[in-house]
């Protein structure tokens, strides 16, 4: 009421009220016109105040946004990440084999290649020395269970699918096939009671047979 009081006191200086002295005061009017006044400030202190709400809540959802946005982008680098570590352990692992199977096929071209002589400087009767060949056991991949459950579920997913289509194509194809036999059933019928109808017009269009005597005994038509 005071604010409202302050405004009305700035917006009337300068202003010169003349009452004429032949009317009378209506109170009822002016409280009517100072009443509307007010809730007119009063409508325009609430639509501001409504604003600024909005704006701050636009605002708070633009930030949730952003944040939300924000961990998105990390899980998914955290994934990406993790993609290519396993990708990587796998290429070490592959490469880990190969350097083992390259390192046991040296070991044995050395093995073969080594020569004992005896004291004579002669070589002995068993020949080369016996080769033993380096062992090799590679470690299989073992998948982890999680992995192994995802995979077997795609599995299942992927056959169900698969029958499901096929299961589709079977209907589809047997359908078609009655609509086929439908199809030459009312063909067969309609050519049926077009050559009826044929033959009914041809013989209600062919003229009688007049036999009429003839000199000779004979019998002919005109």
């Amino acid at each position: 009421i005071k604010g409202l009081l302050t405004d009305i006191s700035t917006l009337s200086k300068g202003i010169s009220l003349t009452i004429n002295a032949g009317q009378a005061l209506d109170s009822k009017k002016i409280k009517a016109n100072a009443k509307s006044l007010y809730e007119k400030k009063a409508a325009e202190m609430r639509k501001a105040e409504i604003e600024k709400n909005a704006a701050s809540s636009v605002g708070t959802m633009a930030d949730a946004q952003k944040r939300i946005t924000k961990a998105i982008g990390k899980i998914n680098s955290a994934l990406v990440s993790m993609e290519r570590d396993r990708e990587l352990q796998i290429k070490t692992g592959t490469a880990e084999n190969r350097l083992q199977q390259i390192l046991s096929l040296l070991g044995r071209i050395k093995s073969a290649s080594v020569i004992s002589f005896n004291m004579q400087g002669g070589i002995p009767s068993e020949g080369l020395t016996p080769s033993v060949p380096v062992p090799y056991a590679p470690q299989a991949f073992v998948m982890p269970e999680k992995a192994r459950q995802k995979l077997m579920e795609r599995l299942y997913a992927g056959q169900q699918l698969h029958r499901q289509k096929l299961v589709h194509a079977e209907e589809l194809f047997t359908a078609d096939q009655r609509r086929k036999a439908a199809l030459a059933e009312t063909a067969a019928a309609e050519k049926r009671r077009a050559d009826e109808a044929r033959a009914k017009n041809g013989s209600a269009r062919m003229p009688p047979v007049l036999r009429r005597n003839t000199p000779a005994g004979r019998t002919g038509t005109p």
